[in-house]
């Protein structure tokens, strides 16, 4: 009987409908050099179209295979594995945890430079391939001429995979119409949205902007600049692929001259007795802003390094923590590799490969990073934990701190989570096996002198300015001093809304649940969600009287007022509408380092890991506003944001003062706050989350279905609800979130507790199963996981 080799892939899809291991005959003229990890061309389907899939492993052939019709693979795409077998069980428990696919979850882990993109060509008589496209348009009649060649057999259409770095030609924008009938469309209200009015804005100002740039830079998609060419404002054409890129060769690396504080060197000990033995543990450094945690860091990654393994570390955001990336790059200069998502494709390509190959022992980066492909992973560093962009928003929705933890685990690393305020779940978690390292003194300089300045005494004499007397006479008193300001309001925008007076109702978007922000520079109301833009009015859309008025308060005009007050000092705001453009945020911080800007105003972003010696000053505006949200964490993110941003002042010897402006200042949140007790905090939240069986006590899900018919997503939210209730979890009734309405797709929300964590999971996947297969194409379903993120193996 003759033997098969049977091989086991996964298709590089993200399909649900092709989620699934499929088997494959390995042809007898093939080497059987095979690896978990490398990428076959397969065919499939009843047309057996070509796919790429990931080959896993070799399936022993049984007489049950002899009833299967079964493919032979066609080729074999790589020469060596693209990802280890670690990282293929480590997808298989990200897709079962976050409720992904397995090609989700891949398109997460592999850069898009190394991707295989399987494109239809034409095979000539001579031999030439030319893409389908491409010939078909050269063709002068066209289609017709085309299938009489093909009958004629003067050509063959053929398909083929294509590596995306091997591609000559990248798809571009550029204007079709004049800058100055762009500034008309304005004029006339007809950009109904925000990112369209920003691509036109930026090709009004450029001869061309490549897909790829528009992506990573300014978060704007491929269906946003299709839908402007179909308007006729643009045109989207291949362009000559720039094989140079900008790459600034670092410095040899600079061994450190710092003697460790007594802090630093016990925790490092503490630590570095695990890296020694070689095996897998965790830690959380809680350490005050400012008491040197990043020294500790790269101490550890230098001994890891001397022991010839691996290092990651994570961070919130490259360009929000230059400090973290300059002294990474100091002390190992080529030996470190930094890694972001506004890396164009080929740069993301080139770092991933230096790191895959060994010329590299360090990876710095964001959120995606922890999937560099080290083979000797030694320690991982997740600096300050408990930013919210360590959670994926689109799917595969995972949580930094579990992926994190479950690759330290396998790889036999030390993970090291480090925060000055970290979540309440992570800090519960080390607390219970007593790896919590306390750093409570600062590396150099005090902690900031923090007031809590009550806003009603200001409202009762008449002042209604979001800036307090307290706060004004400090801020002159640092210019005086040629000492610089930082000002933190979690708002952009000029207004926060637009209210009428005389009906009493509110501007809202269109396609959101939401209202509409005023900016003024434009003198447009804009959506933060979804974009869309309309003209200020100052009649109301719903009774018509001219009765409009502008409430609440943002960076825009806080930044107006300002210049007003302090006419002589240069003020600079940082948020999202001044940090678009490349190196935007850097040239801001730059500026605001060498003393160019004496007050910076900005959102949560100048809150993260800048450390500037002349900042002596920090205020915190409209502070109520952070913990007003209904998510059970909203306390804990305002005590976070407080607290972080308090802790930008007195970074030197220059003393540090911190003035949080409140209206509800009795609340034990402010209280927290202001003495930057984070023992007392902790001690609160967490009984109050234990009566409310909230995390870290129970798991949570929020079952999210989606849909443009709200009777829709009301009858397939019953349906779960109904088969959720006979389980044993806690089921709250379906309703609609804070956000009920987001981009014309209405939302309704089924929230499910239980405290045993193998229990929640089988009955949510079953469940999740169950509805994906009912549901319709026009509704969807997503999930959002609270649990423990540091199992217990």
């Amino acid at each position: 009987m003759e033997r098969k080799t049977v091989a086991a892939v996964i298709l590089d899809n993200t399909s649900r409908t092709f989620d699934k291991i499929y088997n494959y005959l390995v042809p007898e003229d093939m080497p059987l050099y095979l690896e978990t990890g490398m990428r076959v061309l397969v065919p499939f389907g009843k047309a057996d179209k070509q796919k790429v899939a990931y080959f896993l492993n070799y399936v022993p052939y049984s007489e049950k295979m002899n009833d299967i019709k079964m493919k032979y693979i066609i080729d074999i795409l790589d020469d060596e594995a693209v990802l280890s077998k670690n990282m293929f069980i480590l997808a298989k428990q990200i897709r079962d945890e976050y409720f992904c696919t397995y090609g989700q979850v891949l398109n997460a882990m592999v850069p898009l430079g190394l991707k295989i993109s399987i494109e239809k060509l034409v095979l000539q008589e001579d031999g030439t391939l030319t893409l389908f496209q491409a010939y078909l348009k050269s063709l002068p009649g066209g289609i017709n001429e085309l299938n009489q060649q093909l009958k004629s057999n003067k050509i063959k259409i053929v398909e083929q995979g294509v590596r995306n770095m091997k591609k000559k030609f990248e798809k571009a924008a550029r204007l079709k119409i004049t800058p100055d009938e762009v500034v008309e469309l304005v004029y006339k209200d007809s950009i109904k949205n925000e990112k369209h009015l920003r691509v036109l804005d930026l090709l009004s100002c450029y001869e061309d902007i490549t897909v790829n740039d528009f992506s990573c830079y300014e978060n704007i998609s491929k269906n946003i600049l299709s839908t402007l060419e179909k308007k006729g404002y643009i045109e989207i054409f291949e362009k000559l692929k720039k094989d140079d890129i900008n790459y600034e060769e670092p410095d040899e690396a600079v061994p450190s001259d710092k003697i460790p504080t007594q802090e630093q060197e016990q925790v490092t000990n503490a630590i570095a007795s695990s890296i020694d033995k070689g095996i897998y543990d965790r830690f959380l450094i809680h350490g005050i802003t400012g008491s040197g945690k990043t020294e500790v860091y790269l101490n550890l990654a230098e001994k890891v390094i001397n022991n010839g393994r691996d290092v990651i570390v994570l961070v919130p955001e490259i360009a929000l923590t230059p400090l973290m990336v300059k002294r990474f790059t100091k002390r190992f200069g080529n030996n470190l590799e930094v890694m972001h998502s506004r890396l164009s494709m080929k740069e993301r390509y080139n770092a991933w490969m230096k790191i895959k190959r060994g010329d590299v022992k360090i990876a710095l980066g964001t959120r995606s990073c922890i999937f560099a492909p080290f083979d000797k992973l030694g320690l991982i560093i997740i600096d300050e934990e408990h930013d919210s962009s360590y959670i994926s928003e689109s799917t595969p929705k995972y949580h930094t701190n579990f992926v994190a933890n479950r690759r330290a685990h396998m790889e036999n690393a030390v993970l090291v989570l480090g925060s000055a305020t970290p979540k309440i779940t992570t800090y519960n978690a080390f607390e219970k096996i007593g790896h919590v390292l306390t750093m409570s003194n600062r590396a150099s300089g005090e902690l900031p002198s923090v007031f809590l300045v009550d806003m009603r005494e200001d409202a009762i004499n008449g002042r209604m300015s979001v800036f307090s007397t307290t706060l004004l006479n400090e801020i002159n008193r640092n210019l005086i001093n040629k000492e610089q300001t930082v000002l933190f309001l979690n708002k952009r925008g000029y207004t926060s809304m637009q209210l009428c007076t005389a009906c009493r109702s509110v501007v809202k978007c269109e396609h959101c649940d939401v209202p509409l922000t005023y900016h003024k520079k434009r003198n447009y109301l804009i959506c933060h969600y979804c974009g869309h833009v309309q003209k200020k009015s100052d009649i109301c859309p719903q009774c018509h009287e001219n009765a409009m008025m502008e409430c609440g308060i943002g960076t825009e005009k806080c930044e107006a007022q300002l210049h007003e007050m302090f006419p002589e000092a240069s003020v600079i705001r940082m948020d999202l509408d001044t940090t678009g453009m490349k190196n935007s945020h850097k040239d801001i911080l730059e500026r605001f380092e060498k003393d160019k800007i004496d007050i910076l105003i900005g959102t949560q972003m100048i809150a993260k890991g800048h450390d500037y010696p002349l900042v002596t000053l920090v205020g915190i505006l409209n502070a109520d506003a952070l913990g007003a949200g209904t998510f059970y964490e909203s306390n804990e993110n305002a005590y976070q944001l407080i607290t972080q941003s308090s802790g930008r002042a007195g970074r030197s010897d220059l003393k540090g003062r911190a003035i949080i402006q409140a209206y509800n200042v009795d609340s034990p949140l402010m209280e927290s706050a202001m003495k930057q007790d984070y023992a007392s905090f902790y001690s609160s939240e967490l009984k109050i989350r234990q009566v409310l069986d909230l995390p870290p006590f129970t798991n949570m899900a929020f079952l999210i279905f989606s849909s443009v018919q709200q009777h829709m997503c009301e009858e397939y939210a019953d349906i779960a609800y109904n088969i959720l209730k006979k389980t044993s979890m806690t089921v709250y009734a379906p309703s609609k979130p804070q956000i009920g309405k987001l981009n014309d797709r209405f939302r309704i929300r089924i929230i499910v507790k239980h405290r045993n964590t193998k229990e929640f999971s089988d009955n949510i996947t079953k469940v999740y199963l169950y509805m994906i297969k009912k549901l319709p194409q026009k509704i969807t379903i997503s999930i959002d996981v609270f649990k423990d993120e540091f199992d217990t193996f």
